[in-house]
């Protein structure tokens, strides 16, 4: 279940830089090609941190295209995140993808051999729903080891673009499992306060840097939903 949790959200960040297609449903299929194409380059025998940190980077350009991360920390923090300024929204957003980056980057790459050798076609789009213009599901299939896990990735069209801002796993919503985990911080203390001990805890993060030079440039920008945290630890 571990390695499903992985391939699912690894294929789910990885996008490339081609143009959106019109649909939601061709935007994923093109992604999800790109994806084999990007791992399959990866080559580090002697397990390089610079090797590591280059093949981060390339993630990070192809990943910041398709994900609407304001969308994301928006809905993570809930009512909360009007209490917080224009600067503290900015930067919550950086620690938030930061944190994630943290907890998964070296879990990822302990399976890159097993992605590089994943069957594309394990890998089936069963159908889409455009609930408007602007919002839109793609129901999708993953078969590992003969198990299917349904995995439904949810769009929103942003400038001219569909990006994804929410993924469930066998129903499990990622921004709904972290959001209760804030809820559970947010109950007990201010949201100044929890993106305090937020940017202690990520202790070499890099969004004290000024936001407005992107703090997109972080470490690698990998999802994995509470459901997925329980079985990488």
């Amino acid at each position: 279940m571990q390695r499903i949790i992985i391939f699912t959200f690894i294929f789910f960040f990885l996008f490339s830089s081609v143009s959106f297609a019109k649909e939601p449903s061709d935007t994923l299929k093109k992604y999800i090609d790109k994806t084999f194409e990007v791992f399959k380059t990866y080559d580090n025998p002697t397990n390089s941190t610079e090797y590591k940190l280059e093949f981060e980077n390339k993630l990070i350009d192809l990943a910041k295209d398709i994900f609407a991360f304001d969308i994301m920390s928006r809905m993570v923090l809930g009512r909360h995140y009007r209490e917080l300024s224009k600067a503290q929204q900015k930067e919550f957003e950086c620690l938030f993808i930061e944190l994630l980056a943290q907890n998964y980057f070296d879990k990822i790459l302990s399976h890159v051999d097993d992605i590089k050798k994943f069957p594309k076609d394990n890998i089936k789009i069963i159908d889409q729903t455009i609930f408007s213009s602007r919002k839109a599901e793609v129901k999708t299939e993953i078969k590992y080891q003969d198990k299917y896990t349904p995995v439904n990735y949810r769009f929103v069209f942003l400038g001219k673009k569909w990006k994804i801002y929410d993924v469930y796993v066998e129903g499990v919503s990622l921004i709904k499992n972290y959001r209760s985990q804030f809820k559970d911080m947010l109950l007990k203390k201010s949201p100044k306060k929890v993106i305090d001990e937020l940017r202690a805890k990520l202790k070499d993060t890099k969004c004290n840097k000024k936001f407005n030079n992107g703090c997109f440039k972080l470490r690698s920008l990998y999802f994995m939903c509470n459901r997925g945290l329980w079985y990488a630890n």
